[in-house]
């Protein structure tokens, strides 16, 4: 089971710059996204729907502070908005 579902207490989740491949980013196997807090995925070669991953992240977007997805093989498009507070 790769998951981290069965992770608590984890605020951040920083696995940038691993060129990390065959990970389909699909919310259901990856995440309990409650705790995060940061979550930064970039330069890797992940793939998966980014508009169902955006959608399951934006339940939690009052709680997730930093999001970086950028620089992956996402498919999908890009139809989600979030509220950006500073």
């Amino acid at each position: 089971d790769y998951t981290l579902s069965r992770v608590t207490g984890l605020k951040v989740l920083d696995l940038e710059n691993n060129a990390l491949t065959g990970i389909n980013l699909s919310p259901d196997e990856v995440f309990g996204l409650a705790s995060f807090e940061v979550i930064h995925l970039n330069n890797n070669a992940i793939t998966g729907d980014i508009s169902s991953f955006i959608s399951y992240i934006g339940n939690y977007q009052s709680m997730i502070k930093s999001l970086d997805l950028s620089n992956n093989q996402f498919s999908g498009n890009l139809s989600y908005d979030f509220n950006v507070n500073n």
